[in-house]
This record gives C-alpha cells, sequence and structure tokens, in this order.
C-alpha cells in the first residue's frame, strides 16, 4: 500500500463510534450474512419439477468490516442488534453471536445451513423473538404447536414456508390457543398449516393452502372474512 492509501486507512481507522455504527447497520441492510441451503425460489420445490439438489451458498457480508482494524471490530462487537438478527448464520459461531446479542431481541432464521439444532434454543426464549423465519410441512406443524397460545410482544415477523411435497405431520393446534402478538406486522403461513393469532399491528399477511384436508385447520371463508375485517391495518 502506497502512502495514499496508508492516510486514508488511518483516517478510517479514526472515524467517531456513531458514525462506525451507522455504517455498519447499513452494510448489514444491503449486505446480510449467507449461509443458505440454496433451493428453487424461496426454498420449495416447484410443481411439476424435480427438487434441485440443495448447495450452500456462504458470505459472511457486513461481518467483514469488523476485519478492517481493531477500532472498527470494537464498535462492531458492540453492536448487540445486528448480531441478534444473524445468530442462526453460523451455527459454530452461535454461542459467541448470542453473547454478542445481549439482551436484545432474536431472530431465528432457520434457512441457514445448519441452524436447525437451535430450535430447542429459541423455544426456550419465546419472550426474545422477533422473528421466525422457517420451512417445511414438519417445521410449520412444530412452530404452530409451540407458538399457540402463547404472548410474543417483541415478534413482528413470522414466516413459516411449507413446502408442497405432501410431507406428513399431525398437529393439534386449538382455536382457542391464540398467539398473542401485538407488535406483528408480517406473517406467512403456507401450505394449509394455520395458527390463531391476535396482531392488530399486523400490515402484511400471506395465507395459502395446496389441500383442503381437516387436518391442517384451514379456515373457512366466513372464518377468513371476520379474521380479515379483525385486522385494520392490513395493507
Amino acid at each position: 500500500i502506497g502512502s495514499w492509501g496508508i492516510m486514508h486507512l488511518a483516517r478510517l481507522s479514526q472515524l467517531p463510534g456513531d458514525i462506525l455504527g451507522e455504517i455498519f447497520s447499513i452494510a448489514a441492510m444491503i449486505d446480510p450474512p449467507t449461509n443458505h441451503l440454496a433451493y428453487p425460489p424461496q426454498g420449495m420445490s416447484v410443481p411439476g419439477r424435480r427438487r434441485k439438489a440443495a448447495t450452500v451458498v456462504v458470505s459472511l457480508g457486513w461481518i467483514c468490516l469488523t476485519h478492517v482494524c481493531q477500532h472498527w471490530r470494537n464498535v462492531g462487537i458492540d453492536l448487540a442488534a445486528l448480531w441478534a438478527g444473524v445468530i442462526c448464520a453460523f451455527p459454530a459461531a452461535f454461542d459467541v453471536f448470542v453473547e454478542r446479542a445481549r439482551d436484545g431481541p432474536l431472530s431465528f432464521d432457520f434457512r441457514f445451513s445448519g441452524s436447525e439444532p437451535r430450535k430447542e434454543y429459541a423455544v426456550q426464549n419465546l419472550d426474545r423473538l422477533c422473528s421466525i423465519v422457517d420451512f417445511g410441512r414438519v417445521n410449520g406443524g412444530f412452530w404452530a404447536e409451540k407458538l399457540a397460545g402463547q404472548n410474543l410482544p417483541r415478534l413482528h415477523t413470522l414466516e413459516l414456508i411449507l413446502d408442497d411435497t405432501r410431507e406428513s405431520y399431525a398437529f393439534d393446534v386449538k382455536l382457542q390457543e391464540v398467539l398473542d402478538a401485538p407488535a406483528l406486522q408480517s406473517l406467512t403461513l403456507s401450505h394449509g398449516v394455520f395458527l390463531p393469532f391476535a396482531s392488530p399491528s399486523l400490515a402484511s399477511l400471506s395465507l395459502s393452502a395446496s389441500d383442503y384436508r381437516q387436518s391442517t385447520g384451514i379456515l373457512t371463508i366466513p372464518e377468513l372474512v371476520d379474521l380479515l375485517r379483525s385486522i385494520p391495518l392490513l395493507s
């Protein structure tokens, strides 16, 4: 590196912590870490086509900024909210990321390769969950049972993206076991799984079903109409 490069690196290492925090936050939005299983769109099989073999796409994303210099690393490691959003990204670093997240709300994205064993940690810390993303009919049933009747004041995103392989999973969620999630803003329940919920702040709702077996818990049309009437902010 020439003298010009050294000078600019020195200036970067002297940026105030609040400015660096903004840089990290912007980087987290545009370049999140990835360790996803790569399937067809949304991790689901495509009707009429054979499921493609899964591959794993890995990138550190914004975490690379903690490698710039010691100052940047110190600032980045102290940004608890950013670590709380990626705790499932790299399973081997799960405990480290949870420690850096401190007491903040946690985001669990189980599309990350190797994240499956972390489900029990999520279940044991339901009151800290702000986001859950998972796929597969079995996983949808698992979460429907675990969340039914719970009060989750921090939850703002719930996506159960089920596949269409007709994978069977018997689950039992009673209509009176309502998920109370007052901060929930985005809800996706696909391929027939339904979880009763009370979420007056909900702005985005996606419900779908490829079959109408009694065990799936699909709403009747009148029940669906009543549900939509109870969500005043739905766009």
